[in-house]
């Protein structure tokens, strides 16, 4: 893709079959993610532990069809999304495991876990768990058209969509699509990033 062109983008459920496809880009698109890189900051570490992260969670995710992806008019994804049925119940702080002291990013891990699950509804709701473009796609609209198809779905079904924003751009994107901040920025230790969580409620299409 040239720096000119614009490539049309459409969002769609990502399937099976093209699941290393979708995994690949997701390596790609992730890389550089607020968390991921809190959790991980030595990049040769990241690099070297993405699969672990990525690709057994993911797989999983496009099985059970909750994975968008956006995809270029000439078939490449740009961008992909996780969306995850949330009954409002399964994030509390006393489910997750005590830091393990002689691992650093398991120990990030559940203090990510810990930090977030209060700010969670405790009604059912649609979960954006992650939302990512490939570097070469961003400005593009990937966003903007797998939260449409996503919203779209969301509203059918009258259902509330939850998330934490992890940038400022990312904040932004969120409110032009109707999401307000649920409560406090959450700051993560050791000059981490600061999340925003963010609530759409439910209406109906």
């Amino acid at each position: 893709m040239t720096s000119t062109t614009r490539p049309r983008i459409e969002a769609r459920q990502a399937t099976t079959a093209e699941a290393d496809t979708v995994v690949a880009a997701c390596l790609e698109a992730f890389a550089d993610e607020a968390v991921f890189t809190w959790v991980l900051p030595d990049p040769e570490q990241r690099r070297l532990r993405a699969d672990e992260f990525f690709d057994v969670p993911l797989r999983a995710a496009i099985d059970a069809g909750n994975v968008l992806v956006a995809v270029t008019d000439d078939g490449h994804v740009a961008g992909a999304s996780v969306w995850l049925d949330s009954n409002g119940g399964d994030a509390e702080p006393s489910q997750t495991q005590p830091p393990a002291e002689d691992d650093p990013v398991a120990n990030r891990l559940v203090l990510v876990a810990e930090a977030t699950a209060a700010a969670h509804p405790r009604t059912s709701h649609l979960f954006l768990s992650s939302m990512a473009a490939l570097p070469a796609y961003r400005g593009h609209g990937v966003g903007t058209a797998m939260l449409t198809v996503a919203l779209h779905r969301a509203d059918r079904q009258a259902r509330p969509v939850y998330l934490e924003a992890s940038t400022p751009r990312s904040r932004d994107l969120y409110a032009r699509f109707g999401f307000r901040d649920h409560g406090p920025a959450i700051h993560l230790p050791y000059d981490g990033p600061t999340l925003q969580p963010m609530y759409r409620p439910a209406t109906r299409d």
